[in-house]
């Protein structure tokens, strides 16, 4: 029953969150602008149908690739459809701390491809983290997260179209320094505002004195 339900989003660690509050410095990479996705290659994360979609927009995508940083069981189907050559693909393989941070934070957008109902993807949130918009599929806790037009740029999960239309839309939108700038404020603005550590523990406080006093009554 409702009633019986409350919910409390996760909160990002300390560094996150001095990440998300620090000085706004863009550091985007112009000269060749590229979508990213990090996380485990496999079926459920729908790398595939990214890989896909990607394949599909590239012709409408002036200048731009597409970054996969990640290791796991479709890695390999993966690398083999990216050495037909047919659009800019990078695979970069596994990535961690400095290293990933640099691909999070000067990739124009990410990307959330899930066809599973994800939670509350932390990649989202550490993208957000670093100011960069994110593409989400529509499932699980996604579209909590990701905003058509304020953090980024919603399409169907397992939709090549899509998804390619999302790629296009986004591509787009980030030609428009302005607005993009706009937009990683907002990003930013997010993790700040909802996912606080001492903001969580403050209401998982009130919630407990709440059904305290409740019982008591």
């Amino acid at each position: 029953p409702n009633a019986k339900v409350s919910v409390l989003q996760n909160f990002a660690n300390d560094e996150i969150l001095a990440r998300a509050r620090g000085n706004g410095t863009d550091v985007t990479e112009r000269e060749q602008p590229y979508l990213l996705f990090f996380g485990r290659l496999s079926k459920e994360k729908g790398v595939d149908v990214l890989l896909d979609a990607f394949l599909r927009a590239a012709g409408k995508l002036s200048g731009w690739k597409l970054v996969i940083a990640g290791d796991g069981p479709e890695r390999e189907d993966l690398e083999a459809k990216v050495a037909e050559g047919v659009a800019p693909v990078e695979l970069v393989g596994y990535q961690m701390g400095e290293a990933l941070q640099r691909y999070v934070e000067r990739a124009s957008l990410a990307i959330a491809s899930s066809r599973c109902r994800e939670n509350m993807p932390f990649s989202i949130i550490e993208a957000f983290a670093a100011g960069t918009p994110v593409i989400g599929t529509r499932i699980g806790g996604i579209p909590e997260l990701v905003t058509e037009g304020e953090t980024g740029f919603e399409c169907e999960p397992g939709n090549v179209e899509s998804m390619a239309e999302a790629i296009e839309r986004g591509a787009a939108f980030c030609a428009d320094r302005e607005a993009y700038e706009e937009m990683q404020s907002r990003c930013r603005a997010y993790v700040t505002e909802h996912c606080d550590q001492s903001k969580f523990m403050n209401e998982l406080i009130e919630l407990y004195e709440r059904e305290i006093d409740a019982k008591r009554a």
